[in-house]
C-alpha cells in the first residue's frame, strides 16, 4: 500500500491511504471505497468480493496500527547497518521507484543519517537524490524543478 493514516473517532477506526479508505463502526459495520474511482465516497465497496484482498490487507493494517506500542511502533533504527537495509525495505513498501533525502541545514540528526541512508538505498540499486536546505530562503521552487527532473528521469531511463 501507500502512505497510510490513522483515523480514529468515537464511533468508529479507520485507515486511509492515497487510495482507499476502510472503516470499522462499533456496530460492526464495515466500510470501503476506492477514493480514486469514488472520491465522494458514495459506494462502499466492503461487500465486493473483487476487493476482498484489499479490504483484507487494510483490515490486517488498522489492526496493527492500532495496537502497536513501543518498539513495534517505531521508525528509527539506531543500528548503521540497519539504516542501510530499512531503505530497501521501506522503498519496497512504499512502492517507491526512487527516493528523495530532503533535509534542513539545522537538522543535525537527519544530516547524519544521511549518508548512511543514502548509502544503503545505493547498495540497493535504488535511484536517489538529495537536497539541503535552509528555513525562509526560497529554495523550494529549485527543489521542486530538481525533484520533478528526478522523477522524470527514472520514468525514461528505468529505476529500481
Amino acid at each position: 500500500m501507500d502512505r497510510e493514516l490513522l483515523i480514529e473517532e468515537p464511533t468508529f477506526k479507520a485507515i486511509r491511504t492515497e487510495r482507499y479508505l476502510y472503516a470499522e463502526h462499533k456496530s460492526g459495520a464495515k466500510e470501503l471505497y476506492d477514493l480514486q474511482n469514488d472520491p465522494y465516497e458514495l459506494q462502499s465497496l466492503h461487500a465486493d468480493p473483487g476487493y476482498a484482498a484489499v479490504k483484507a490487507e487494510l483490515a490486517s493494517r488498522l489492526h496493527q496500527l492500532r495496537t502497536c506500542a513501543g518498539s513495534s511502533c517505531r521508525v528509527y533504527e539506531p543500528d548503521p547497518t540497519g539504516k542501510c537495509a530499512a531503505m530497501k525495505e521501506r522503498a519496497a513498501a512504499a512502492r517507491a521507484d526512487g527516493i528523495i533525502f530532503a533535509s534542513a541545514s539545522f537538522c543535525d540528526p537527519a544530516l547524519l543519517d544521511r549518508p548512511m541512508l543514502r548509502a544503503g538505498a545505493e547498495a540497493a540499486d535504488i535511484p536517489c537524490i538529495a537536497f539541503q536546505f535552509a528555513e525562509n530562503t526560497g529554495q523550494f521552487q529549485q527543489f521542486r524543478e530538481q525533484a520533478g527532473t528526478f522523477a522524470d528521469s527514472i520514468k525514461l531511463w528505468g529505476g529500481a
